[in-house]
């Protein structure tokens, strides 16, 4: 601080530095501790003052720039006005005071179209800037019109019913606005008082006319003033706009009404429907300032009001205590890291430096920051690098930084459009909500619907799930309603106003404000008279058809250099421009004509932005584009990569301008300033290309090269890059490019010399001329036109081999994964990762190509054994293929079951990019568990860390192993959303349409339609039945798809064909080496009983089991074949193989806690007692095992009495009754009342002693289910664990006379639903206060077994 400007009652004024901008400030600090009774109230009026302001937004209101909370009390900072103010500069000339005291009217007019008073109007509180305007100060006396309270503003300025607690209004604020036009034309005031208590005295004398102490004030000034100065507020004029219309015609001031209205009333319109948006965040702060940080995600339509929602979330922050960083995904640019590092930047000038010190010590600073080796200096922020070498670890060090910075301080970020930051931030900041669910820390960002929904971004949809979602409705006609009655006030035809707008802009804010806009302009709506004139009926054409009319005449509008520029900025793939960008692109046009233009455009609301500029609007680029000429366009994109090229912007969006402006041979250049190892889809995380268009680039470039002769490296490296896009892009680049770049990888690597020299025997002498070949024609061609070096060819050989294993595995296509191990073959003995791709591409063959699973695994298994000798340089490659291999064991496994494929996914752990591919084995392998909750869990942390890792893999071959878990565990809803992942892939690659098939038949089987499933079965057995001639075919879905069929078959009475269809491909299947299929085998069994052979199909079942067994498989696997033993036994009539298989098929699925597998066992156990066939309490034993007791005689002894007494209860309000009193008896409760939720909200299924309690019982329940709701990170999803004691909790009170609450909350739902069941157990004081293990397992028992079982009449479920 540098010295205090000036101090009050309330608050001290000191004027200070801005750190980050080196600007001069003003800082008003609350005076607390001069204060202690009042502490609260002050510290409200406070914040309210500095809410209102930052709210406002006026060119004459001072400018609020931030709010922070010191030791010695709360502080905001604004801008410096260095003019003085009115006591200090009055008397002033009369013309100059009216332009003056225009402007306080122009900042009053809008204060009063909120119903707000200043009440302290005064000389003192009026500021005047450098530039000769006035803006009005001190807004700590604010309060809404209506009955006056305490007596409060400067006794010479006070409005009479001030002083006399009378009714407040607008007139209230213009009294004293005419004495602080007396005392600027006099120097003197009107009514000379130092206390309230001489007013009266004062009052009783006239002041004479300001023209007695300056003869040149015109008459009507004089009475304008006197007018404002009357004691009766009657005779004072009804408005501000009054008076500056008054003001206007005294002192020949600019006519400006319709200027003047839409700057005060339509720049900063009152803000509707974000009530409980705010009250989430206010909880939220709350909860961040105990390391119970979350994460919150604004979602809404274009000019739904995000960023001004966002705003005002920032605000309650601030005012909060938080220390909050903000940016804009758009405006922070798309070079990498863009938006993290303008995040570091703030919180490096925000926290107190002590924080910020002791938190570069504890992180990896170096990454961070420059300077650190200089104490005598300031570590400044680094501009974080895109090398992807380092993603990880600058990362990590910004999470690092971050939690260290939450021990000391608050913190909150807030990101606008985060659907527009650069890639690497986004992911870092997904990943930052899982981290702040224990740190000081709120994450709030924005994000457009649209984007939400189109699911094409990883980053968005990992932090939906992890963040609380509020989504911003469009206004309702009321709502608009009220926002013309802000604007206007209450005049006729408000209403009708408001439903023409309506009509067209269909409540969307941004839209109604525009076209208010347009209406002003069009003079349609007028001030005249200090009021606002609404015709009665609108013209038929005062108002466009539609939104996109309303841009396309705006758009014309714009001057000629305006839309120009605007048009720039909307083909521009460079993101914000800045002025010097502006500059350069216009460099016809002098610095003024810039600067208007950009002016220009700012006004119109083209442009939003400070430092750097961006389209405001998506709708404004849709019309700009619209209405561009093909040579302008061309000129444009001219310019815009020129100025790429010269502020080293990405090569590729250079390349894509200089391709659009006709000029493709200019593009090359750009081009090749890819690195050699250059990914072509990192240019996606610099700048706004689409994938397609990084496909047309490279494509085009790769065509120019050709035309132009570039040389063969210049062709070769585009080939390249043309093959290593196609991963991204599904398209045809690699067909089109990689035979031609295959056949010159041949020539420049020596394999053609390898050919010829087939007489050699000596495969090492081989190699050698062969290389030797190579090398000298490489030397004797000219260097312009030659191609590879001979290690570098082989170099990109292996990459060549590697990109075509991942795409020909994607299209099954085996003719590709055969021609591929020869390429590599010369070259095995040159190095053990050769060997190692070399034999994982002819295992992956085997695998996918002929279904050999066993073969395949063998040699995974050979290549691992010899990669542990790898030694030296050749380790940095051992990890990927490791890893890859180790992932293709792991589905195997996983998919039949095995216990070991666990191993597997804790071998990918040790790498942060294979990681993610364990999570994905963990997850299989939950499902194969029936662990559908357990599944869900690794989902979310496998697509998160896939987003912050940056891994780009297309998780398409996630899929199969989904659709045969789903299908074996008959989960409907899984199998749905796999089956719907599956459809657009099978568009992509026809191969992949047998894996859809078959999970439409599994799902047509589940909804007992067989016929459905026989005809997908028979168009999938169609597409990957063996053909020689179509060697494109996936031989692994085979005999999954027949499964199906035999299932579909028997389930139409049809079993003898059946029986035929799994024997015949079982028989082939071992003729190619291919293992046989667990599934094809119980149902050939299952077929064989049908047709009356017991003893065999009991015999084939029990020899699978044993095998099963002997190989560890568990989970649903082994289950279904313990399954299809009970459900022989049961056809069979033996009670006694009933009861063994059924146990055993209990205990397989014992995982799958409240899962399909509950419901399937069921199923089971019905059939049995349909045929008569008893079955003893082993059922209860499996169902209260399922709901949490995994042990009853240790855990809950009288559990399965529980479940037997619920059991027999009439009706579903019956039960109800039963659960509650078992859970007051087993807990010492006198007294409760059971809830369960429903789409309306909590609704009583049972009460337990006084009934009149029943308020209080229901306040609590549904704070219960608040808190429950807030400690979840998402806010689709409401899930506990009913498997352990985390399934009830005990919430504390401070009061004895409350109940103590315990709640539980229990998905029985679709998953990622807003409505699931729930129950909420409260009950009374009474209560034991220690809840043991085995309350809380009864009480899950009670609550899931009650919202999942058949008969819910009488108890509400959402349903």
């Amino acid at each position: 601080m540098q010295h205090e400007l000036g101090r009050g009652g309330m608050a001290v004024v000191y004027r200070v530095l801005d750190v980050s901008t080196g600007e001069p400030m003003a800082l008003k600090q609350l005076l607390l501790a001069e204060h202690p009774r009042n502490r609260e109230a002050l510290q409200r009026l406070f914040e309210h003052e500095f809410r209102t302001l930052a709210e406002l937004d006026h060119p004459r209101v001072i400018r609020v720039d931030d709010y922070g909370v010191a030791p010695s009390g709360p502080y905001y900072t604004m801008e410096l006005l260095d003019g003085g103010n009115l006591t200090q500069r009055a008397p002033v000339p009369w013309r100059e005071a009216c332009a003056l005291i225009h402007d306080v009217c122009s900042s009053l007019a809008l204060l009063h179209s909120r119903r707000l008073l200043h009440r302290d109007v005064s000389p003192h509180n009026v500021r005047c800037t450098a530039q000769g305007n006035a803006k009005l100060i001190d807004f700590g006396a604010m309060v809404h019109m209506g009955p006056a309270g305490q007596a409060v503003g400067t006794p010479a300025f006070v409005a009479p019913e001030v002083a006399q607690r009378g009714t407040l209004d607008a007139r209230t604020d213009l009294f004293s606005l005419g004495a602080t036009l007396y005392f600027a034309l006099t120097g003197r005031p009107a009514y000379p008082a130092r206390t309230f208590e001489q007013l009266l005295d004062v009052w009783s004398k006239r002041p004479a006319p300001p023209s007695a102490y300056a003869p040149e004030i015109p008459q009507r000034l004089d009475q304008l003033v006197m007018g404002l100065l009357s004691l009766d507020p009657a005779l004072r004029p009804r408005s501000a706009f009054e008076v500056m219309s008054q003001l206007d015609a005294c002192a020949d001031l600019e006519q400006r009404e319709d200027l003047e209205v839409a700057r005060v009333y339509l720049a900063a319109p009152l803000l509707i429907g974000c009530e409980d948006l705010l009250a989430k965040v206010q909880r939220r702060t709350t909860r961040a300032r105990v390391r119970r940080g979350s994460g919150l995600l604004i979602d809404g339509a274009a000019g739904a009001g995000r960023s001004r929602a966002l705003a005002a979330a920032v605000l309650q922050a601030k005012i909060a205590g938080l220390t909050v960083a903000q940016a804009g995904g758009r405006r922070a640019g798309r070079e990498p890291f863009a938006l993290a590092t303008q995040l570091l930047q703030q919180l490096n000038e925000l926290v107190p430096q002590s924080s910020a010190t002791a938190a570069r010590k504890a992180t990896g600073a170096p990454l961070l920051f420059d300077g650190l080796d200089n104490p005598s200096a300031q570590p400044t922020p680094k501009t974080l690098s895109g090398d992807p070498k380092l993603r990880s670890a600058q990362q990590q060090a910004l999470t690092s930084f971050c939690a260290q910075l939450a021990r000391t301080v608050t913190i909150a970020f807030a990101v606008d459009d985060i659907d527009d930051a650069d890639e690497p931030s986004s992911a870092w900041l997904a990943g930052l909500v899982e981290q702040a669910k224990r740190q000081r820390l709120l994450l709030m960002y924005t994000v457009r619907s649209a984007s939400l929904q189109s699911g094409k971004q990883p980053a968005l949809k990992v932090i939906a799930e992890h963040c609380s979602g509020v989504t911003l409705q469009l206004l309702t006609p009321g709502q608009l309603e009220q926002l013309c009655s802000s604007i206007f006030g209450n005049v006729p035809y408000v209403r009708m106003c408001a439903d023409r707008v309506y009509r067209i802009g269909v409540g969307n804010p941004r839209a109604s404000m525009d076209l208010l806009r347009h209406l002003l302009e069009q003079k349609q709506i007028r001030y005249e008279g200090g009021s606002w004139i609404l015709p009665e009926q609108l013209d038929a054409h005062a108002l466009p058809a539609s939104m996109d009319e309303s841009y396309a005449e705006r758009v014309e509008r714009l001057s000629s250099r305006a839309r120009w520029l605007a048009q720039a900025h909307a083909i521009s793939r460079y993101a914000a421009l800045s002025a010097e960008d502006h500059a350069q692109l216009m460099r016809e046009q002098t610095q003024q004509e810039c600067e208007l233009t950009r002016a220009e455009l700012l006004e119109a609301h083209v442009l939003s932005g400070k430092n750097g500029y961006a389209i405001a609007d998506d709708a404004w680029t849709r019309a700009l584009l619209a209405r561009i000429e093909p040579d302008v366009r061309s000129a444009i994109h001219l310019r815009l990569a020129e100025l790429g090229r010269g502020k080293l912007r990405s090569p590729m969006s250079v390349a894509y301008h200089f391709q659009q402006a006709g000029q493709s041979p200019r593009a090359l250049d750009p081009l090749m300033q890819l690195a050699p190892e250059e990914d072509p889809l990192r240019s996606l995380i610099q700048e706004h290309l689409t994938v397609p268009q990084v496909s047309q680039v490279l494509m085009q470039g790769l065509a120019t090269a050709l035309e132009q002769a570039r040389g063969e490296f210049v062709v070769n490296e585009l080939r390249r890059l043309c093959c290593g896009c196609t991963i991204a892009t599904h398209g045809d680049e690699y067909e089109r490019a990689s035979p031609d770049w295959l056949a010159a990888l041949r020539r420049d690597a020596g394999l053609d010399d390898w050919d010829a020299l087939a007489e050699v025997a000596d495969t090492g002498q081989r190699l050698m001329q062969a290389l030797t070949r190579a090398s000298e024609r490489y030397n004797a061609t000219p260097e312009q036109v030659r191609g590879y070096r001979p290690d570098v060819a082989i170099k990109h050989l292996i990459n060549y081999v590697v990109i075509s294993i991942a795409i020909s595995s994607r299209t099954f296509d085996a003719a590709k994964m055969r021609s591929l191990p020869p390429l590599l073959e010369p070259f095995v003995a040159l190095s053990p990762i050769i060997a190692a791709i070399h034999d994982n591409a002819i295992a992956t063959y085997e695998y996918i190509a002929e279904g050999r699973v066993a073969s395949a695994k063998a040699r995974w298994l050979g290549v691992l054994e010899r990669l542990r000798d790898v030694q030296g340089e050749s380790l940095q490659y051992v990890a990927p293929i490791r890893g890859a291999i180790a992932y293709g064991i792991g589905l195997i496994e996983v998919v039949r079951g095995y216990s070991s494929a666990i191993n597997w996914a804790e071998l990918l752990d040790s790498d942060d990019l294979q990681r993610v591919n364990g999570m994905y084995l963990r997850r299989v392998a939950r499902l194969q568990l029936g662990d559908v909750d357990g599944a869900e869990r690794f989902r979310q942390k496998a697509e998160l860390l896939s987003v912050v890792a940056n891994s780009r893999q297309m998780f398409d071959s996630m899929t199969v192993p989904e659709v045969l878990v789903y299908g074996l565990a008959a989960d409907l809803t899984g199998l749905q959303h796999v089956v719907e992942r599956l459809h657009p892939i099978a568009l992509r690659y026809p191969a992949w349409a047998c894996y859809e098939r078959l999970g439409r038949a599994q799902l047509a089987l589940l909804h007992g339609s067989h016929e459905e499933a026989l005809e997908h079965t028979a168009i999938g057995l169609a597409s990957c039945e063996p053909d020689a001639t179509n060697p494109s075919r996936c031989y692994n879905a085979w005999p999954w798809v027949a499964s199906a069929r035999c299932h579909a078959l028997l389930a139409a009475a049809r079993p003898r064909e059946a029986a035929d269809l799994a024997s015949s491909v079982l028989t082939e299947c071992l003729k190619r080496g291919m293992e046989a299929n667990e599934e094809l085998l119980r149902a050939l069994a299952l077929a064989e009983a049908r047709l009356g052979d017991f003893a065999g199909a009991t015999a084939r079942l029990t020899a699978l089991h044993e095998q099963q067994t002997a190989a560890g498989i568990i989970g649903v696997n082994l289950g279904a074949t313990y399954e299809a033993l009970t459900r022989i036994a049961i056809w069979a009539g033996d009670r006694e193989a009933i009861e063994k298989y059924g146990a055993l098929t209990a205990e397989a699925y014992a995982h799958g806690r409240g899962s399909p597998l509950g419901a399937r066992y069921e199923r089971l156990m019905s059939e049995a007692r349909s045929r008569g066939v008893s079955v003893r309490p082993a059922l209860t034993q499996f169902e209260t095992s399922m709901f949490g007791t995994s042990v009853l005689a240790r855990s809950v002894p009288n559990a399965a009495m529980v479940v037997l007494t619920l059991r027999t209860a009439a009706s579903g309000e019956e039960r109800a009754d039963r659960a509650l009193r078992l859970v007051c008896e087993t807990t010492g409760a006198r007294a409760g009342q059971l809830y369960v939720i429903t789409e309306s909200g909590l609704r009583v299924a049972a009460v337990v002693g006084d009934p009149h309690q029943t308020d209080a019982y229901a306040e609590l329940a549904q704070q219960c289910l608040e808190n429950a709701l807030e400690a979840d990170t998402s806010a689709t999803q409401m899930v506990s664990d009913t498997s352990s004691s985390a399934a009830m909790n005990t919430a504390g009170h401070t009061s004895l006379h409350q109940p103590m609450l315990q709640r539980a909350i229990l998905l029985t739902g679709e998953r990622g639903e807003r409505a699931h069941h729930a129950a909420v157990v409260v009950l009374d004081a009474s209560a034991r206060g220690a809840t043991t293990r085995e309350q809380h397992e009864l009480l899950a028992i009670i609550a899931n077994y009650l919202l999942s079982s058949g008969d819910t009449a009488g108890v509400p479920t959402t349903d």
